[in-house]
């Protein structure tokens, strides 16, 4: 009984891991179409700086 507990909480642990991935992953590429959308283009604006 406890190794399926473990077994179920390691699991819901890499589901999770992979879900924070899939957010991040969608929080940049709804960043970078807003930023798209304004007329910014951060890789012009991070070398005007340089």
């Amino acid at each position: 009984m406890g190794a399926m507990n473990k077994n179920e909480m390691m699991s819901d642990s890499i589901d999770n891991v992979l879900d924070d991935d899939q957010a991040e992953d969608e929080t940049e590429e709804l960043a970078n179409q807003v930023l798209d959308e304004i007329g910014v283009d951060v890789a012009s604006q991070v070398f005007a700086v340089l």
